[in-house]
């Protein structure tokens, strides 16, 4: 983990035991935050790769993603595109070629003490008319609205839209 000034990064790296013969899965990836690069905006980067998936017909699966976010006084806006690839080699597509994108917008009333929401995702993708292609989502980088996030999840060709509020009782726990 890094932080200065402006700048974040993660970097990811672990092993998953698997209970059958293909050996164990690999992990590694990471992120990379450019806080208030401009007046208004911050900018966020993320490459995750799995090895050796349990699951998957294919030795390797990548997700690449951008994510620019747009913030001026309480207003908060973002549009994140990843990429999947999944095949043979990193970034290979013989497998996996499929999208996600997801729209999030926020308004955080702070005199109320609530924050209005929407989010509106579209993750997959159609090989053929009745077979669809699998979104797999990596590490921070997974929408946690239809199950809590974990390590790996797959998605389906999936449309989402979550409005919401959330409410703050409380300024600030202490523990």
């Amino acid at each position: 983990y890094y932080e200065k000034d402006n700048i974040k990064a993660n970097l990811v790296y672990g092993i998953f035991a698997n209970n059958d013969i293909s050996g164990n899965s690999a992990l590694i990836g990471g992120d990379f935050k450019y806080l208030n690069f401009a007046e208004y905006f911050d900018a966020q980067a993320y490459l995750y790769n799995v090895e050796n998936l349990a699951v998957a017909p294919v030795p390797n699966y990548t997700v690449f993603g951008v994510k620019p976010t747009f913030k001026i006084d309480d207003f908060k806006a973002s549009v994140e595109f990843a990429k999947n690839f999944g095949g043979n080699e990193i970034f290979s597509n013989e497998a996996a070629n499929t999208n996600l994108i997801k729209f999030d917008a926020s308004y955080n009333i702070k005199s109320a003490k609530v924050t209005p929401r929407a989010t509106y995702l579209l993750a997959g993708g159609l090989d053929s008319f009745f077979f669809t292609k699998t979104f797999f989502a990596f590490s921070n980088y997974q929408p946690g609205l239809i199950e809590s996030p974990g390590v790996i999840m797959m998605y389906n060709d999936i449309q989402m839209i979550n409005l919401g509020v959330d409410y703050a009782k409380i300024e600030k726990l202490i523990l």
